[in-house]
């Protein structure tokens, strides 16, 4: 069964890129998703706060390497 918050993020990321067969896995690398420069990626990030009601701090946004390392921060945060 898919971790929901990897399909929440999915569907996000899908939406903002315009790209609803966009392939994304907890082992994607940001840096790889086609589209995804730095307005792309700011917006995507402030929709998933939105949805999870968190919100990160600058240094985690500019961390993150892999769609796995933003979901394990969604998590981390929601508890």
């Amino acid at each position: 069964m898919e971790n929901n918050a990897l399909f929440t993020v999915r569907g996000i990321l899908r939406d903002v890129l315009e790209n609803p067969s966009l392939e994304i896995e907890e082992s994607t690398l940001l840096a790889d998703i086609p589209g995804l420069e730095s307005m792309a990626y700011m917006t995507a990030v402030s929709l998933i706060e939105t949805e999870y009601g968190i919100q990160f701090d600058f240094d985690d946004i500019a961390a993150f390497k892999t769609v796995g390392e933003l979901l394990e921060k969604i998590g981390g945060e929601k508890s």
